[in-house]
């Protein structure tokens, strides 16, 4: 018997070893082989299909599937012009890498937990008279005089409870098996130019664009973040620096779908520059914010809470609007500074005639918006100046 099993040995020994060459070579096939797929071999199709739907052109340089650590496409040197006659060959968008990809494990379960990357984006606004080159994009549809033309069909609502249950699994379905990680825009720059004019400066630029919304999915707490340079400057206007926001969100699904939004936030202007005619002077350093919360129902807008800092200027207010088709609206205001003289500082043209003293306002509007003679308002002010007669 021992005899036996020693000369089979050999060739048992031989027969794993085609088999483990066999396997490893199928899984390095199948790790490898998306490597080796480049969508640059596709190109022409693709700038086919572009061309015949859009007035534009597209390019890129490199497009290839990956499968390690995560399934998605890597596309670099991507590029969109326009090819409309009045802005043909105007850039309008180009990015140094594009990654969509999925995590492998969590796909195989059945779930998508994925990232969007879009690094080094770079876009271009432009307008010449009533036209830009974004609605430029899009070519004359052939049916729309067919459309017009076409009998107008009544609404059939004998489905109605059929689609709305649907509309409820499928969000169901989204917020089970859908999550994405984070949409990431990195180093993004977008400029707004008009084509007609001598300057060869943009009117508005935004720099060094860092962007990210994280969490995103159903019944999860969505964060937003934002980070930029802004440089704008037009007839009387200018501003220039840092816009800082930080957003939260959370979107609740109940049994007939989207049941509430909660949101908070705040927007900080505090490094950014502003000068309106040199009547208003915001420089950088001064502060400059507004933070936020609230919610949203079906039909229902409640702002709990909001307070905007302008140098020592203090404003807050909450609104409620209920029925949005015809809008009744509760909402009240107070403003308060400590020291009225000190805004000086922020109207320079004005600053001798700016007295020493305090303020409080308070004001409340109630009614429906859709009857501006029946809302009932109020208004109250507080002043107290020192060293005047008024005193």
């Amino acid at each position: 018997m021992d005899s036996d099993t020693k000369k089979t040995t050999p060739a048992r020994t031989r027969k794993i070893f085609i088999a483990g060459a066999i396997a490893t070579s199928i899984v390095i096939a199948i790790i490898v082989a998306p490597f080796l797929v480049d969508f640059s071999t596709i190109k022409p199709q693709i700038q086919s299909v572009v061309a015949e739907n859009l007035n534009a052109k597209v390019d890129f340089s490199s497009a290839r599937l990956q499968v390690l650590p995560s399934i998605g496409i890597n596309v670099k040197g991507f590029q969109i012009e326009n090819t409309d006659p009045t802005f043909k060959d105007t850039p309008l968008f180009s990015v140094k890498e594009l990654v969509i990809e999925t995590k492998l494990l969590p796909l195989l379960s059945g779930k998508v937990l994925g990232n969007i990357i879009i690094d080094g984006p770079d876009v271009i606004f432009a307008q010449r008279g009533l036209q830009n080159n974004i609605t430029s994009l899009i070519k004359p549809s052939l049916d729309s005089a067919t459309q017009k033309n076409d009998p107008v069909t009544t609404k059939d609502n004998s489905n109605q409870e059929a689609t709305e249950n649907n509309n409820v699994a499928t969000m169901t379905l989204l917020k089970e098996k859908l999550l994405i990680e984070g949409i990431f825009i990195k180093r993004a720059n977008i400029t707004f130019r008009n084509v007609d004019s001598k300057e060869n400066k943009a009117p508005v630029s935004i720099r060094d664009l860092n962007f990210s919304v994280t969490n995103i999915g159903l019944d999860r707490d969505i964060a937003v973040q934002m980070e930029t340079k802004v440089e704008a400057h037009e007839k009387g206007f200018a501003a220039k620096g840092l816009v800082v926001m930080d957003k939260k969100l959370h979107v609740t699904m109940g049994g007939k779908g989207l049941e509430r939004v909660t949101f908070s936030g705040s927007l900080n202007y505090d490094q950014l520059m502003i000068n309106v005619n040199n009547a208003f002077v915001k420089n950088a350093g001064i502060p400059l914010n507004l933070t936020f919360k609230g919610s949203l129902l079906p039909g229902d807008l409640n702002v709990e809470s909001l307070a905007l800092n302008l140098h020592n200027l203090s404003i807050s207010a909450k609104a409620h609007l209920v029925n949005f088709d015809d809008p009744l609206v509760t909402a009240t205001a107070n403003i308060a500074n400590e020291n009225i003289a000190s805004l000086g500082e922020l109207l320079p043209q004005h600053k001798n005639l700016l007295l020493n003293g305090k303020m409080h306002l308070s004001a409340s509007v109630n009614g429906s918006t859709s009857q501006l003679g029946s809302l009932e308002t109020k208004v109250d002010l507080d002043t107290k100046l020192s060293g005047t007669d008024l005193e």
